[in-house]
Parts: structure tokens; C-alpha cells; sequence
């Protein structure tokens, strides 16, 4: 499985390579630093980008789980979700944290980065043409868990997300056809 690595473009011109990896208030150098590291400093130095990931994050009852101990509502693969926020911007990210938090209440298996990220790109893939009720009713009647293991046996039908994503999309049609969508992943 490949690391995923946050890759952000400070705003702050002025804002130095220094500055950019302090890290609780203490330089660490070119350290390689982890994702859940590199955000942790930059919302320390007020990084406009990050500190509103993390107030999105948190006004819907999750956290960033930088030292990742996991649990209810603690989100661990913080690059997932950053990196998900950067590509599908605030209204989408806000979208899927309520599908997660209605759905699932902040099971932690719900905030796997693989189910995390397929429910965001679902959701920034079909968001006008579905309905957002359906979509936590049909979740809430599957255990988050079930969406990881059935992605896993997948094998080689999708690859990469495309696995996890085929499980929420499954799960969304259900067995109504007046739900079906057309597959666009």
C-alpha cells in the first residue's frame, strides 16, 4: 500500500521553509515528517487552509487523532482527509462528515481512510443526483467494516479506491432500481 503524503501550498509567501516545519514550537529540521506532524505545525502557525479543515473537522463532533490511538470520532489517516478536503473543497468535505456522522456516529472503523475517502469521492462524484437521505439510511444498515472487508475481497474486478467506492455505490442502490445510477468511476 502506498503513503499517502499532504502536499500543501502555503498561502503566506513570506512564510519560510523554517517556519513551515516547526514543529511544537521546536525546528526539526528536513526531518521527514508524517502527514498528521506536517498538519499539526501547520495549524500551529495559523496555516488559514488547515486551521479551517480542523474547525470543519471538529463543529461536526470528529478530532485529528495526530498521535493515532484511534476511537470513536478520531479521525487517524489524517492525510486521506486532508488531502480529500484539498481535491473536493469545503461544501463536499462537510457533506460527507455529515453522511459519516448521521450514518455511522463516528464508529471508527467508519473513519478507516478507505471508507472515509469513498464516501467523500461518492459523494463528490453523484452529489446532484443523490438523494442524501438515502444515502445515510442505506449506510446505517450496513456495519463500516463489512464496506472495508467486502472492498478487500474486490481482487482485481477495481482497483485502488475504486474498490471501496463500488461498496458504497452497491450500497446506495441497494436493491431498488429506481436508485440506480450510472457508474462514472
Amino acid at each position: 500500500m502506498k503513503r499517502c503524503h499532504i502536499r500543501v501550498s502555503t498561502r503566506n509567501k513570506s512564510q519560510t521553509l523554517k517556519s513551515q516545519y516547526s514543529f511544537g514550537g521546536i525546528h526539526t529540521g528536513l526531518q521527514n515528517l508524517t502527514p498528521g506532524e506536517r498538519l499539526e505545525s501547520l495549524i500551529a502557525d495559523q496555516d488559514e487552509i488547515a486551521v479551517t479543515f480542523e474547525e470543519l473537522v471538529n463543529s461536526y463532533g470528529f478530532a485529528l487523532d495526530f498521535k493515532r490511538h484511534g476511537g470513536w470520532g478520531k479521525i487517524c489517516c489524517i492525510s486521506t482527509a486532508f488531502t480529500g478536503y484539498l481535491r473536493a473543497g469545503d461544501e463536499l468535505f462537510e457533506k460527507a462528515l455529515l453522511v459519516l456522522q448521521l450514518a455511522w456516529k463516528g464508529h471508527p472503523d467508519s473513519l478507516r481512510h478507505e471508507v472515509l475517502d469513498s464516501v467523500l469521492r461518492f459523494i463528490e462524484i453523484y452529489d446532484e443526483e443523490i438523494d442524501p437521505d438515502r444515502l445515510i439510511f442505506q449506510l446505517c444498515q450496513v456495519d463500516p467494516i463489512r464496506i472495508w472487508e467486502e472492498g478487500k475481497k474486490a481482487g482485481t474486478r477495481f482497483s485502488g479506491y475504486r474498490r471501496y467506492l463500488y461498496q458504497i455505490y452497491k450500497q446506495y442502490i441497494g436493491m431498488n432500481p429506481e436508485y440506480y445510477l450510472p457508474k462514472k468511476f
